[in-house]
């Protein structure tokens, strides 16, 4: 997909919406940036987006969300924007841009460093029917597996896995709606077991690598 080719993001949507660091730089260099990343998130998301699963590593990112109806007026009263740019869901994709502008300015402060810390566009894939959206929360939890060699999902901390196995502590995490999608716990478990046995992590990882390149 040809960054030209964007689509701004529409209301009433679920997404899986990713970014990585540019070059060889990180996202996140100790947990206090992983937990400041999420509380920054659960701010810019409230009353904007619904999450239903995240995974953070050191250079990417990746949530699935659903972006909430809001009226015009509201929205772009928020975000201090014009509100004709509410009437073709582009208010959802500011709200990300300044989210991860702000945290990358917080970043930046924090390690001395200038310029560009996210590539230069967010990817964002609509998410259009139930099974799409199972395998989804299976390969977001599956990426630490996959790129830092995890041997199990409950292995990496900075993922929504665990909010879903042991209960769920974070303001800002659904977890009623996809529990209700994999039919209870037992189902999210079985779905993820089978999901990693059957290797499917790179039908959803070319769709990532062809957004960028």
């Amino acid at each position: 997909m040809r960054q030209t080719d964007l689509i701004p993001l529409q209301p009433n949507k679920v997404y899986h919406i990713f970014s990585h660091a540019v070059e060889n730089n990180n996202l996140f260099y100790d947990n206090e940036n992983y937990n400041y990343f999420l509380r920054k998130w659960e701010k810019f998301a409230k009353g904007f987006f619904q999450t239903y699963a995240f995974c953070l590593m050191p250079n990417h990112f990746h949530l699935c969300v659903q972006t909430l109806p809001q009226p015009q007026q509201q929205l772009a009263s928020s975000l201090k924007l014009d509100a004709s740019l509410a009437t073709n869901g582009s208010i959802h994709s500011k709200l990300i841009n300044n989210f991860l502008s702000s945290y990358a300015q917080s970043l930046n402060k924090q390690r001395n460093r200038r310029g560009a810390l996210f590539r230069e566009r967010f990817g964002r894939i609509p998410v259009n029917d139930i099974g799409y959206f199972c395998d989804l929360m299976c390969y977001i939890h599956h990426n630490p597996i996959h790129h830092f060699n995890c041997d199990e999902y409950h292995d990496w901390a900075f993922s929504s896995y665990n909010s879903f196995v042991h209960g769920n502590e974070l303001l800002f995490l659904n977890t009623e709606i996809p529990l209700k999608r994999f039919k209870g716990k037992d189902g999210l478990l079985a779905y993820h077991k089978n999901y990693k046995q059957q290797k499917r992590f790179l039908l959803i990882e070319d769709e990532v690598q062809k957004f960028y390149f």
